[in-house]
């Protein structure tokens, strides 16, 4: 079984990790690490954010655990995705590349602030059914927050979008809720 366990405290921050199975279950163990595999499951807090990740299937569950990190399917024909945790995929960009199957699913505020690219040729679904593409607004079906899912012609545009930082109004958002909260 090649599987890669990072349990401890930043165990494995800005390693470049490759195996079957990667598991980042300490707080802040994967942040920044480029992670390449079948599939990569987070649990904890910051555990895997601002990391890279490239694998067929890509579970969180932990607080704020993927958070800005990107998740490309530059390596593999079919992706699927589970933001299950609360904020789970803040910030982070989800690239669905052309020839390319992608299924992402929310649940509660895992998607809050995800944005989710799928190029041109890609085939894109998201849970629930009800969030739809382009729709550039923050949206909730019931208890669930939807990503914000775009499309574009090529992975040149995805990069193009990156650059303008497609997360300003994100951020001036998330900061208004917390003030609303406290």
């Amino acid at each position: 079984n090649d599987a890669i366990l990072c349990t401890a405290t930043e165990s494995c921050m800005y390693g470049n990790l490759r195996a079957e199975s990667i598991v980042c279950s300490g707080y802040n163990s994967c942040q920044n690490a480029r992670l390449e595999g079948d599939k990569v499951k987070v649990y904890g807090m910051n555990s895997a954010s601002h990391a890279n990740i490239y694998a067929s299937q890509v579970i969180g569950y932990g607080y704020y655990s993927l958070q800005f990190a990107e998740i490309d399917t530059l390596t593999v024909a079919e992706l699927d995705v589970s933001f299950f945790g609360h904020n789970t995929g803040y910030g982070a960009v989800v690239i669905c590349r052309s020839g390319t199957s992608c299924k992402l699913k929310c649940k509660s505020s895992g998607c809050f602030g995800t944005t989710f690219m799928c190029i041109t040729g890609s085939g894109c679904m998201v849970s629930p059914q009800e969030c739809r593409p382009n729709d550039m607004t923050t949206s909730r079906i019931g208890d669930t927050d939807c990503p914000v899912w775009k499309t574009a012609l090529s992975h040149k545009e995805v990069m193009e979008m990156r650059n303008m930082n497609v997360h300003n109004d994100l951020d001036l958002e998330f900061v208004a809720m917390e003030t609303e909260v406290i």
